[in-house]
């Protein structure tokens, strides 16, 4: 029997930073939340915000548009959106669209 990997955001914040983890897969059925949690987050604050990716299962081209979006929105609110703990298969995928060079990783 196939298992489809559930997916979870959950966030936590300190000194100034927000971190959000990501679980399961990001992709056309669950980019539109991820977007919209982020929009939250970056309407909430200024500072920088964290995605924790070392439970991401997979990613699609819809997950990179909505990181891309939420990037950019973070930056004309004056934030900054960073990476940190991914897979390896999640990090290939961004350096192949040229995300890595972009969007830093911690």
């Amino acid at each position: 029997m196939l298992s489809i990997p559930q997916f979870n955001l959950s966030t936590d914040g300190h000194a100034g930073r927000t971190v959000l983890h990501v679980s399961g897969e990001l992709d056309i059925s669950t980019a539109p939340e991820f977007k919209r949690r982020l929009a939250e987050l970056i309407d909430g604050s200024a500072g920088v915000i964290t995605i924790d990716m070392a439970d991401l299962e997979f990613i699609d081209s819809n997950g990179i548009h909505a990181l891309v979006t939420s990037f950019k929105l973070a930056q004309e609110h004056g934030g900054t959106i960073e990476l940190r703990s991914l897979q390896p298969s999640t990090y290939k995928v961004l350096e192949i669209v040229g995300l890595t060079e972009v969007i830093p990783i911690v």
